[in-house]
């Protein structure tokens, strides 16, 4: 079995819920998953940045391993954060050091 996503486009009416599903591994990964996944992401960038400095490459480090600590630690959450990267959905945590390292961390999660 291939490794590679599948994305299905969904719409509907009535009942029918419309949107984007990511099959990964024979799972499924649906859009608001994906954004769920992103927000989380970024609310715990937030609170660990609120109580650890960031003023040098070294403490943004830190801060970016101890989100990657909390990702790792759950095989569902850093399933759900590969996806959001393929799908290019985490660009927006790219935007600062400490966003961009945990980013090359789920890039490096592919294997």
């Amino acid at each position: 079995m291939s490794k590679g996503n599948i994305t299905q486009h969904h719409s509907g009416s009535g009942d029918n819920v419309a949107g984007d599903k990511t099959i990964i591994n024979q799972g499924e990964i649906s859009s608001k998953n994906l954004a769920e996944t992103v927000a989380k992401i970024q609310e715990l960038l937030e609170n660990i940045s609120q109580n650890y400095p960031t003023n040098t490459t070294t403490e943004q480090m830190v801060v970016a391993t101890k989100v990657i600590e909390q990702i790792e630690s759950n095989h569902n959450w850093k399933k759900k954060a590969i996806a959001a990267f393929k799908q290019g959905s985490l660009k927006a945590i790219e935007t600062n050091a400490i966003g961009a390292f945990v980013v090359g961390a789920i890039k490096g999660w592919q294997g």
